[in-house]
């Protein structure tokens, strides 16, 4: 059965180097939310894209897309749902081509739940938690090498 791997946790927390490792000794697939929300707001939302977004991913999101309905009477367009549905409909689709498929950022924050659940329906999904570079599924500290066998059976590794 396919793994799904949903990593998040605050900026600098420690994501991106959990994945890059699930990815070099576990031939993990990583689907980086920062260069999926650079992609969507080029693509979707150029008025809003500049050339250092990547710097302020965070604040951008929180300030711009998601700031209390201000965008959203502004422009008339519900951008957070937007980038929920962008997001959804590009984990399916790297997950028909990979068994093991990492997304990992920090803007699953506020949409890991719908995430999860849409997901469950095609592949293990395991949420990882992740602060001050310490790894926790299910309020269970894991190393690194856990967290990477977490689903895996005999018809995993064949």
């Amino acid at each position: 059965m396919k793994r799904l791997f949903l990593i998040y946790g605050n900026p600098g927390s420690g994501k991106t180097s959990l994945a890059e490792y699930l990815r070099s000794n576990h031939s993990f697939e990583i689907l980086s939310l920062d260069d999926l929300y650079i992609e969507f707001v080029k693509e979707k939302c150029p008025d809003f894209y500049f050339e250092k977004l990547r710097n302020y991913i965070n604040q951008h999101y929180h300030h711009i897309l998601n700031n209390g309905g201000y965008t959203k009477e502004k422009f008339g367009r519900d951008f957070v749902n937007e980038w929920h549905e962008y997001l959804f409909a590009t984990t399916i689709e790297w997950s028909a081509t990979h068994d093991n498929l990492v997304v990992e950022g920090y803007l699953l924050i506020d949409c890991l739940s719908d995430l999860e659940t849409r997901m469950s329906q095609i592949a293990q999904v395991f949420l990882i938690y992740v602060s001050d570079h310490s790894y926790r599924v299910l309020g269970t500290p894991m190393s690194a090498n856990d967290v990477a066998i977490l689903g895996q059976t005999d018809e995993n590794t064949a």
